[in-house]
């Protein structure tokens, strides 16, 4: 796993452990194997050219189905009650997607604000991401398999948090 940063990062602290994550020194480092390219002004555009065979798997609570290829998907919390196709974005936000082809790469942005991830819904054949500012960090996360690259992630990202037992209720 390596990341980069872009501009001057607001610490989230969401990366508990740094054991086998790499700071590497340009974004061309960080995308050097994997096809992303980045453009960085007023809102940062990160692009990549999907394969025909190309599923999308992650962004946690979303709407539509497990392979979240032609559809866009805002990261950007809010709490209105009404779901329903056309909804961009639930209570979540988590900026974490693995793209499951040929290749298999993970992605996460830790970022505090608005992103939109468009997975192929204006072009069927190219991921967009925009992130409203110049300031995050990028992690990438390379392995064999979508078990091996989510393993990766989960390490870094730490356990989940397991409430006291009296807080479950009477159940």
């Amino acid at each position: 796993m390596k990341f980069y940063n872009i501009g001057i990062p607001f610490e989230t602290e969401s990366i508990v452990d740094f054991t086998d994550i790499k700071e590497v020194s340009s974004v061309d480092e960080l995308f050097s194997q994997t096809g992303f390219k980045l453009s960085v002004d007023e809102k940062s555009v990160i692009d990549y050219k999907m394969s025909k065979a190309d599923r999308i798997y992650g962004l946690g609570e979303n709407l539509r189905g497990i392979n979240k290829r032609g559809g866009i998907y805002e990261s950007f919390c809010s709490d209105d009650p009404n779901h329903a196709p056309d909804k961009k974005a639930l209570y979540g936000a988590h900026n974490f997607f693995i793209i499951d082809g040929e290749e298999k790469v993970g992605m996460y942005i830790d970022f505090p604000s608005k992103i939109e991830f468009d997975f192929g819904f204006t072009d069927k054949n190219n991921i967009q991401i925009s992130v409203e500012g110049n300031n995050f960090k990028i992690y990438i996360i390379e392995g064999d398999t979508k078990k091996d690259i989510v393993s990766k992630f989960l390490k870094a990202i730490g356990p989940s948090f397991l409430p006291p037992r009296w807080a479950f209720g009477y159940q």
